[in-house]
């Protein structure tokens, strides 16, 4: 075909489909034909892409030589790469030369460090191996962090040279876990781990730690109640009770050592002897020199004359005479003088004594009295002679001597008195007279009750004092006219006694779950109203009353959790235990006092879902409807079954782990809500628990943990799950707060 050269006549112009071409037809010996325009485009109309003409066929064995750039979004596979006519030689890498590319030999040190690498990017989905080299991390901020759920795995040995800390969560060992000791020792059963002697490690010891071990105090004040168990004491020692302290016992007690009882011995009830016998009424408890016996008087030990003249025949005093009503049949009688007499004496009185005289002998013949003399002890002396008898009265002279009263003839009678010493004297101040007495106004005492001005003449005054406390004396203080239940106390006051008044005016009761006692009084005091507080059984080594079940305890049983469960492999029932985790980050609490929660929104490029915050601005998430939607936002657990209602499993929250992280002082509130996705929108939701976050200075910007206490109660049925919200009664200054939950639920059928 002849070269087209003349463009006026044949001008350029842009193809139509319904274009005729003329071209030869190489199959058919070269004829001259004429197609299309649509033809060679494949109908568009317009001159062919790239696309598609790699849609027609992606294979070609030509070369390609382009001015322009390549942009590959995908994998490029070429067998050699050409840069400026070379395809390099083994071991040459790829290198820019500013203005292109070339091949260049490898320089002698490497390209780049881990660090480089790490900026270029830091994730990586390839197993790293690190073989027979260490691993180190150094510096402020060095860190391995592992996060959930990823674990961290290690079948070696572990060396720990500093701090190890547990934060929060457990340390579980399983059937073959053990710890060893500073000596590589995993210890006996009942063994302690404790710190060794020397202060520098642990080691494993069959005896309790000195220092660890719990007094008598911490025993008692978990439980004071002992069961079939007993306490001996062995060695020297002593047990003391103070005043106030009162042993009680109802059974049989042994005491086989020494006794002493200082102060009162009441015995309300029997008081058995030796022969374990209580005795009859009217007998008295006798010694048989090696133990006591009740006895009547007659048997072993009665106390008949004989035996009070074998204990001491000898008596003095005022009441050493005896009186006899009957007859003396003595075998002999000894006088003063220690005689026993002879036959056809009597028995005579003399001043001396009884004495044994012959009958007749020396009679009485005459009494003589002679001039009285000085007392020196008795008041009269009479002394007997053979016929005579003399009594000689003796006077009073003082002392301690007893006498009649002395002559006063040469005093005056009238106005002289007998003194102490025996003589007669006017006493000082005689003859004056006292003209009046009066009494002082009320004073409160200093010392004495009553004090006495007294002058030798005239007017007397008596003072009377009030007791004004301490140790002071006087008569008793006027009171105020309402003290029937008052008391004089040590300060000189009308008072009433601690825990006086009315008493007990009420007594309450309520329940709780117990941490030790099974019952709480409150107040101990005696005044005003008593709670008792029952607190239900928690498990553990805790007491308490017998907590209620579900209504559907049938076959149930109380384990030592203090939950009603169904034993493990009874017919017809399963426990499975499970958690969850859920994190909540980057919050946006612009508004104070207001719940906070997120919602699965689509974000403004509309390319991928992202959680963002919103407010439900009410006082309660009860105050105001919330869309399912709105729920679904917040979601943390669920439990979802083929439709909708309840079933006989039930998923039971068992625990339930914080951590909460913000830059602003203030109080924020975390509360977890529980709504049925089967409910009819919109829906109120119910409250399933809440905690409580007091963010404190030292507090700022550090993660603070809290373990939730869940309530009694708290399930899950079909379809209905639970969403978390946050309350904030502060406006935070930040845009960032960090919410993170661990829940364990547990899932029975029966």
């Amino acid at each position: 075909m002849a070269k087209i050269e003349n463009t006026t006549v044949y001008p350029t112009v842009l193809p139509a489909a319904s274009d005729l071409l003329i071209a030869t037809d190489v199959s058919n010996d070269n004829k001259t034909v004429t197609f299309l325009v649509s033809d060679v485009v494949g109908g568009g109309g317009v001159a062919q892409d790239l696309q598609s003409v790699l849609t027609t066929g992606n294979i070609a064995v030509e070369n390609i030589n382009l001015t322009g750039a390549i942009n590959v979004i995908g994998t490029v596979y070429p067998t050699t790469i050409t840069a400026i006519g070379s395809t390099g030689t083994a071991g040459q890498i790829l290198s820019s030369t500013n203005t292109g590319i070339q091949w260049i030999d490898s320089p002698s040190t490497s390209c780049c460090t881990w660090n480089d690498s790490l900026i270029s990017g830091n994730i990586s989905t390839t197993k790293a191996i690190v073989d027979g080299v260490a691993m180190e991390f150094t510096n402020a901020g060095g860190l391995l962090e592992i996060l959930s759920p990823a674990e961290l795995k290690n079948s070696g040995t572990s060396t720990f040279t500093g701090e190890v800390r547990v934060n929060g969560t457990d340390i579980n060992f399983n059937a073959t876990g053990q710890i060893n000791d500073g000596a590589g020792n995993t210890g006996t059963p009942g063994q302690w781990l404790t710190v060794d002697a020397a202060g520098t490690g642990l080691e494993w010891s069959s005896a309790i730690p000195a220092a660890s071990c719990c007094n008598i105090q911490d025993v008692l004040g978990v439980g004071f109640t002992a069961l079939n168990q007993g306490i001996s004491f062995t060695g020297t020692s002593s047990v003391i009770f103070q005043a106030g302290v009162s042993i009680s016992s109802a059974g049989t007690n042994i005491w086989g050592g020494t006794n002493t009882f200082t102060g009162i011995l009441d015995v309300d009830g029997c008081l058995q002897d030796s022969l374990s016998s209580c005795g009859v009424a009217g007998q008295v408890l006798i010694s048989t020199g090696t133990s006591v016996q009740w006895s009547t008087g007659a048997g072993l030990g009665a106390q008949d004359l004989q035996g009070v003249l074998d204990t001491g025949n000898s008596a003095t005093g005022a009441n050493a005479s005896i009186t006899i009503s009957g007859t003396i049949n003595p075998g002999t009688i000894t006088d003063s003088s220690g005689g026993t007499g002879i036959t056809g004496q009597v028995l005579s009185m003399s001043g001396s004594g009884l004495s044994w005289t012959t009958a007749g002998s020396a009679p009485v013949t005459s009494v003589s009295a002679i001039a009285a003399q000085i007392s020196s002890g008795t008041a009269i002396t009479i002394t007997p002679t053979v016929g005579l008898v003399t009594v000689q009265p003796n006077y009073f002279a003082g002392g301690t001597n007893v006498g009649h009263v002395p002559d006063s003839s040469a005093a005056n009678q009238t106005t002289t008195y007998l003194r102490a010493d025996g003589s007669w004297e006017t006493p000082t101040g005689a003859g004056l007279v006292v003209t009046s007495i009066t009494s002082s106004s009320i004073i409160s005492s200093v010392g004495e009750a009553i004090t006495v001005n007294a002058a030798a003449t005239g007017a007397v005054i008596v003072n009377a004092f009030e007791y004004d406390g301490d140790t002071n004396i006087g008569y008793v203080p006027r009171g105020s006219g309402n003290d029937a239940a008052k008391y004089l106390d040590g300060t000189g006051n009308w008072t009433a006694p601690a825990g006086s008044g009315s008493g007990v005016t009420g007594i309450t009761g309520t329940s709780g779950t117990s941490t030790g006692i099974p019952l709480g009084i409150t107040p101990s005091g005696a005044g005003g109203s008593v709670n008792l507080t029952s607190f239900a059984y928690a498990g553990g080594i805790k007491q308490g009353h017998v907590p209620s079940g579900s209504g559907d305890d049938a076959a149930k049983y109380l384990d030592g959790t203090g939950n009603w469960t169904a034993p493990a492999g009874s017919l017809n029932s399963y426990t499975e235990t499970f958690k969850c985790y859920a994190a909540k980050l980057s919050m946006n609490p612009s508004v104070g006092n207001t719940y906070h929660f997120f919602n699965n929104t689509t974000s403004a490029g509309g390319v991928e879902p992202a959680y963002v915050f919103r407010a439900n601005n009410v006082a309660s998430p009860t105050g105001g409807t919330w869309l399912v939607s709105e729920q679904f936002g917040a979601f943390v657990f669920g439990k979802s079954l083929s439709g909708c209602g309840t079933s006989d499993d039930v998923v039971t929250l068992c625990s339930a782990f914080s951590m909460f992280q913000i830059d602003t002082i203030g109080t924020y509130i975390v509360e977890i809500w529980k709504a049925n996705v089967c409910a009819a929108s919109p829906v109120l939701p119910v409250l399933y628990g809440e905690i409580t976050f007091d963010v404190a200075a030292p507090l700022i910007n550090k993660p603070v943990c809290k373990e939730w206490n869940i309530a009694a109660g708290s399930t899950l049925v079909d379809e209905e799950f639970i969403f978390m919200i946050l309350r904030s009664n502060t406006v935070p200054t930040s845009t960032e707060v960090n919410l993170i939950l661990t829940c364990s639920f547990q899932n029975s059928f029966s």
